[in-house]
C-alpha cells in the first residue's frame, strides 16, 4: 500500500489506538471506575466513550447512569489509569515507528490529531520515542467541539494550509473516523478495539495494521 503513502504529503494520525496501544486501558478503566461506584458499564458503553466530545460524553454517560456523576467517574478512571501507567510503560502499536520513519525519510509532513491535551500528547510522544518523527500536535481540546464533530480536522487543515481532500487521516474509533470523514478528509480505519463493518460509510480504506502501509 505504499502508493497510498506516496499519494499524500500531509498525514494526520490519531494517537490512542493508532500509534500507541492505550485504548484497551481506557476500556478497562472506564469499566473499573464505574464499578468502583457500584455501577457496571457494558463493553459497548465503554467502547463508545473513546475519543468522545466531553459534552456528548456526559450526555451518553447520563443516558445509562443517571444517578452517577460523569465527572466523578472520569476522574476515578484517570486516577486508576495513571496509577497503572506508573509501573507499566505505554506500548507502541505495530508498525508505528516504521511508518513514521518512512514518512520522515520521504519528506512527508506528519501531525498528531488527538483528543488529548497537547501537553499530555507531547509528553507521551516523547516517552515512547515518536516525538521527533512528527511536525506538530493538534488537540481537539482547542477545537469548537471534539470528535465525532469535524472541527478538529477542519482546524488541522487550516493549520497546514491544505484543503481537506489533500490530507489523509488514520483513526481507529468510530468517533474519530466520523470526525475525519465529516471534515472531508481521506479516512483510513486502523482496526483496534473496533472492527470494520459494512455500515461504516465514513471509512475510505481499512487496514489491520500500520505495517500494511509499507507493503
Amino acid at each position: 500500500m505504499k502508493e497510498i503513502l506516496d499519494r499524500f504529503d500531509i498525514f494526520f494520525f490519531d494517537l490512542d489506538g493508532v500509534l500507541i496501544n492505550t485504548e484497551p486501558l481506557y476500556f478497562r478503566f472506564w469499566k473499573e471506575a464505574s464499578l468502583f461506584y457500584g455501577h457496571e458499564m457494558s463493553d459497548e458503553e465503554a467502547l463508545n466513550m473513546r475519543s468522545l466530545d466531553p459534552v456528548l460524553g456526559q450526555e451518553f454517560f447520563d443516558s445509562f447512569h443517571k444517578d452517577l456523576n460523569y465527572k466523578t467517574v472520569r476522574e476515578k478512571r484517570k486516577e486508576l489509569m495513571y496509577k497503572y501507567l506508573e509501573n507499566h510503560p505505554i506500548e507502541l502499536k505495530e508498525g508505528a515507528v516504521e511508518v513514521l520513519t518512512y514518512l520522515r525519510n520521504n519528506n512527508k509532513h506528519v501531525y498528531i490529531v488527538t483528543a488529548n491535551k497537547k501537553d499530555k500528547a507531547t509528553r507521551i510522544m516523547k516517552e515512547v520515542g515518536l516525538f521527533d518523527l512528527v511536525d506538530d500536535i493538534i488537540s481537539a481540546k482547542d477545537a469548537k467541539r471534539g470528535k465525532p464533530f469535524p472541527y478538529v480536522y477542519l482546524d488541522a487543515c487550516k493549520f497546514v494550509n491544505k484543503k481537506s481532500e489533500e490530507v489523509i487521516v488514520f483513526e481507529d474509533s468510530p468517533n474519530g473516523l466520523k470526525s475525519s470523514h465529516g471534515a472531508g478528509c481521506f479516512t483510513v480505519m486502523v482496526e483496534d478495539m473496533s472492527l470494520y463493518s459494512k455500515d461504516m460509510d465514513y471509512v475510505d480504506l481499512v487496514i489491520h495494521s500500520l505495517n500494511e502501509l509499507l507493503k
